[in-house]
């Protein structure tokens, strides 16, 4: 893994410094040095958090710090919009206009707010408190846990991101597929596994539908090839061609408004409320939650670069872009039956400029995989669970040995409506509430009154911080409580499809 320090390349072994290199601090941190001395005694003798928080003495300086301000509007904004904002058309339809934009809004908060809990938890821990160190989120949850809380998070973060590169990869792959079946007339080949095995040319919809067809794709290759060389980049690296791909998604939103405003039908969406939400929770958690990569994104920011204006501009400008894709994709065509509003979008009867648009999209939207597999990596590394090749493996290449098997529509949806629920639910908002708790509550053992470091809260929440936050952790456990509690009725007491038919 490499890394750009002051203009020249280092691995990272070398940048998890030894106690004789950790000596020179940047003059703006010299306020905390006697803080940092004292909790770091502490911590040293500390069973469960010494030895890893020893591994893990990076000290940082600006210069060595790559992301300024447009890099890091660029990497939060491709965390928080993904593909599941493919889903939010059919969502609108299902629940009323009024009723699905109120939760957007509501989940657009949780998810922000979860996020800046998170930055502040980090702060807390021993000589961190401006992001000095180079900690991931597993390693927080490794300083406040025992190793088996430590196991465990470490697989519900990794099933988490790992199961957004897939459904990343399923929808890309997909496109492109469609997008050779225009070129080679409504055609593409592929690797069958089942239900037949051998090569087979077939018709793009074939793979992906609703029928059980597990088969490694042409555009599947192609995707491979590409993602795995970026995926081994590191986030500086990658920014460029996130940017790039981020200002063609801009130009491609303007061309679907153009589409969707031309044949809008009011009636396709309920004004209040819908008849089903039975995926709400689950898909505004997939659409909106990224709480999970911001710590790779913390350890990377320059000094100067706001957290608090980074994230919630990110964030509104993001529930903007919701909100217009829901709402103006449900109205321009009743009665989806699809979760993906791409799929009519490549129909016979399209604008072949839609067309074209539906599918560089798909491809434009990858570069959210890369951001993953880079935050899959720095945690198995960092967190000392393998090495680094093994952290290159199953970081950047094993989504690709499973990823095929989700192409049948019936496994996908139910991938993403289940690992949202039971795996980004508890890491993207259970988690950074609890590990702000304990940290804040170090803190006041340590100095008798509660402390924020980098002042992403207001003052009133640092004063009275127990109510607001245990309040938050509530909300976000009765919400992923009841979805599940619903969809386990659904589906075993009602006889229903959770995901529709």
């Amino acid at each position: 893994i490499n890394a750009e320090y002051g203009g020249r390349s280092c691995s990272m072994s070398s940048l998890l410094l030894s106690d004789d290199a950790s000596s020179e601090e940047p003059a703006s941190l010299q306020d905390y040095s006697t803080i940092n001395e004292v909790d770091e005694r502490e911590d040293r003798s500390s069973e469960d958090g010494g030895d890893l928080l020893s591994h893990h003495r990076l000290k940082k300086t600006d210069e060595a710090k790559n992301l300024g301000n447009w890099e890091s509007y660029t990497y939060v904004f491709n965390s928080m919009y993904g593909f599941g904002v493919l889903a939010l058309p059919t969502l609108y339809q299902e629940g009323g206009a009024v009723t699905i934009t109120i939760f957007i809004l509501f989940f657009t908060f949780l998810t922000g707010l979860s996020a800046t809990i998170l930055t502040e938890a980090m702060t807390f821990v021993p000589g961190n408190q401006q992001f000095q160190r180079r900690i991931e989120y597993a390693t927080l949850v490794r300083y406040h846990f025992n190793k088996p809380v430590y196991i465990v998070f470490q697989v519900l973060l990794n099933g988490t991101l790992t199961a957004y590169n897939l459904s990343s990869i399923r929808v890309a792959a997909q496109s492109l597929d469609s997008l050779i079946g225009v070129i080679w007339p409504n055609k593409t080949c592929a690797l069958s596994f089942y239900p037949h095995f051998g090569f087979v040319i077939r018709h793009p919809n074939y793979f992906y539908g609703n029928n059980i067809v597990m088969a490694i794709t042409l555009a599947y290759v192609l995707l491979v090839v590409l993602l795995i060389l970026l995926g081994r980049l590191s986030l500086k690296s990658n920014i460029k061609a996130q940017a790039i791909g981020i200002l063609i998604t801009f130009v491609i939103l303007v061309i679907f408004c153009w589409h969707w405003g031309e044949k809008l039908h009011l009636d396709a969406i309920p004004t209040w409320t819908g008849k089903k939400y039975t995926q709400l929770v689950g898909i505004c958690i997939w659409s909106l939650s990224f709480a999970s990569t911001i710590p790779s994104w913390v350890n990377e920011k320059k000094d100067h670069v706001s957290v608090n204006k980074v994230i919630w501009y990110t964030s509104i400008f993001s529930f903007a872009l919701n909100i217009a894709t829901g709402l103006l994709g449900g109205w321009a065509y009743p009665n989806l039956a699809t979760d993906d509003i791409l799929e009519p979008m490549t129909s016979a009867k399209t604008h072949i400029l839609v067309k074209v648009a539906s599918y560089c999209y798909s491809v434009t939207m990858i570069m959210s995989i890369p951001v993953y597999c880079i935050t899959i990596k720095n945690n198995l590394y960092t967190g000392q669970v393998c090495g680094h090749k093994t952290s290159v493996f199953f970081g950047v290449i094993f989504p690709w040995f499973i990823a095929w098997i989700f192409n049948s529509g019936v496994y996908f949806a139910t991938m993403i409506n289940w690992t949202s629920l039971l795996l980004t639910g508890v890491v993207a908002l259970l988690f950074p509430p609890i590990l702000y708790i304990k940290g804040q509550r170090r803190q006041m053992k340590k100095h008798q009154a509660p402390k924020s470091y980098v002042n992403t809260m207001p003052k009133f929440w640092i004063k009275n911080w127990e109510f607001p936050v245990v309040s938050f952790f509530a909300c976000c456990f009765l919400l992923l409580a009841f979805q599940v509690i619903m969809n386990l009725y659904y589906q075993f007491v009602l006889g229903q499809n959770i995901i529709g038919d």
